[in-house]
């Protein structure tokens, strides 16, 4: 037992030194999984993440040379969803009234740029209340 203690915090020195070398963003998408043999690995929410942290591998080794004095030979990245919080769930969707819709519309309707006045014309069909 008392090794499996020893085992957790060392973890989460590394965890907290690796952390430190990251944006604040990120903190709450990377676990630090495991350090052995010079070899970090980290556990993400997502793929972009996980090449986002490969390319800040230089980055990553630099702080636990200074902070810890570890070496960082290879870092494994490995994207594990289920681990993280649940993503933010979907705004709700817009609605506005009937009114202000067909304002929207006529609006639309006087717009020479059709990309834009498309756009409006989509915006206010979508948001009428009945349109469910």
């Amino acid at each position: 037992m008392g090794h499996t203690l020893k085992r957790v915090n060392y973890l989460r020195q590394i965890h907290a030194v690796v952390l430190e070398a990251l944006p604040p963003e990120l903190a709450g998408q990377v676990h630090t999984a495991a350090y052995e043999r010079a070899q970090l690995t980290l556990h993400v929410a997502n793929g972009s993440l996980a090449t986002r942290l490969r390319y800040m591998q230089p980055q990553i080794a630099r702080a636990l040379a200074r902070q810890r004095k570890l070496p960082l030979d290879g870092l494994e990245v490995r994207v594990r969803p289920g681990e993280f919080d649940p993503p933010t769930p979907a705004r709700p969707r817009l609605q506005f009234p009937d009114r202000v819709a067909d304002q929207m519309h006529s609006i639309a309707e006087g717009i020479e740029y059709r990309p834009l006045a498309d756009a409006l014309k989509r915006l206010a069909a979508s948001g009428r209340e009945n349109s469910e």
